[in-house]
């Protein structure tokens, strides 16, 4: 095992590979039937897979939370971010295009004039263009996050966390109630999810080495009760409420070290992977399944080849694609952010007493410290 392995809690890229393999098995059985159309065989409906995007924002929020504690200054952030969303994004982009536009599998009916539109993140929500790839949307989600996270962080650095994520708890409250048909600023302000980031995030904040404090108990809880309200007429939303407790649950007994039972390593390596599986699963598998019914494969076998089609292909890009592209951008724009790396520290990923024992003090913004496994 490698260094970079060792930096890195094997439990949570598990959980990641877990969520990312939900909804694959969604899309490929209740998503395909919507989207394609009915399979030539009866195959199982995982309509539950869906909240494996929840379980993602969760974890996005407790990794988020750590990355903005270490990073040196918003370049630094900025720059990160970038390096890690946007090679693989591209990448993927291009994958699928060729499959919709050079193949001609085009199910969604995207439209040409809808590929300038997607060389930003986020933003076809936003005009109401078309996604080359459906489940790019959670990506703009991702990004409204990170966006009012570090200006929050930033902007505002005498700003407790807590206090920004009480306020876009109220504030994601009174849009859902108030402003329902207002989609755009919904999805600006991120109003739906706001309870599974700050939950996640209120998670690193409780670890020891933060010290936290009441309002960071009281943060957390305000997250789990928003996650259970809705708006009129179901202003209680159970279901919804009771997946997020679950999910923080797991990301907390990952971080804890307490779920050394995923340390499983194929499941390991699909969660390292999972950022690229996650791009390119939805149309190729489509395309994939669609051919290989057509020639008479049983829709179980189809499936199940589809999903080995596209984790190997997202290994590969993870292999040729993430981690070179973000070593050279990193590398690029160190004059630029101005860090030098120590060269054996905690990673945002480490069990929180590991955290704690390494550090042993409250990390300090804007030190010239940075994670070797900035993901």
């Amino acid at each position: 095992m490698n260094a970079r392995d060792r930096d890195r809690l094997p439990a949570l890229d598990s959980l990641r590979a877990i969520a990312a393999l939900a909804v694959l098995l969604f899309h490929y059985t209740s998503g395909y039937e919507r989207v394609v159309g009915p399979h030539t065989g009866p195959v199982p409906n995982v309509e539950w897979g869906h909240l494996g995007v929840e379980l993602f924002f969760v974890i996005s929020g407790f990794v988020i939370a750590w990355t903005l504690e270490r990073s040196s200054s918003l370049t630094d952030f900025t720059w990160g971010r970038l390096a890690r969303l946007y090679p693989a994004y591209l990448a993927g982009a291009m994958i699928t295009g060729i499959v919709v536009f050079g193949i001609g599998f085009n199910p969604s009916q995207i439209q040409t004039r809808d590929i300038a539109w997607n060389a930003i993140i986020g933003l076809p929500q936003l005009v109401k263009a078309n996604n080359l790839d459906a489940s790019y949307w959670t990506l703009g989600v991702e990004v409204s996050f990170y966006i009012m996270a570090a200006a929050a962080t930033y902007a505002l650095p005498k700003l407790r966390f807590e206090i920004f994520c009480l306020v876009w708890l109220a504030v994601s409250l009174a849009v859902r109630g108030f402003l329902p048909g207002h989609v755009r600023f919904q999805l600006l302000l991120v109003s739906n999810y706001s309870p599974l980031f700050v939950a996640g995030a209120m998670l690193f904040a409780l670890s020891p080495a933060m010290r936290p404090d009441r309002l960071t108990v009281a943060t957390f809880a305000a997250a789990i009760v928003v996650a259970f309200v809705g708006i009129e007429p179901h202003w209680l939303r159970p279901t919804s409420g009771a997946g997020v407790c679950v999910f923080v649950g797991l990301v907390f007994l990952t971080a804890t070290g307490r779920l050394a039972i995923l340390n499983f390593r194929p499941l390991v390596i699909i969660g390292q992977a999972s950022y690229s599986l996650y791009l390119i699963h939805q149309v190729v598998g489509y395309w994939f399944i669609f051919n290989a019914e057509r020639l008479g494969v049983p829709p179980i076998a189809a499936i199940a080849a589809a999903t080995l089609l596209v984790i190997s292909a997202s290994i590969g890009l993870r292999t040729v694609v993430e981690v070179p592209a973000q070593r050279f951008i990193r590398n690029a724009t160190r004059p630029i952010v101005g860090y030098e790396p120590r060269a054996a520290m905690a990673d945002p990923l480490q069990p929180m007493q590991t955290i704690t024992r390494i550090e042993g003090m409250q990390p300090i913004r804007g030190s010239s410290d940075r994670p070797k496994n900035f993901e």
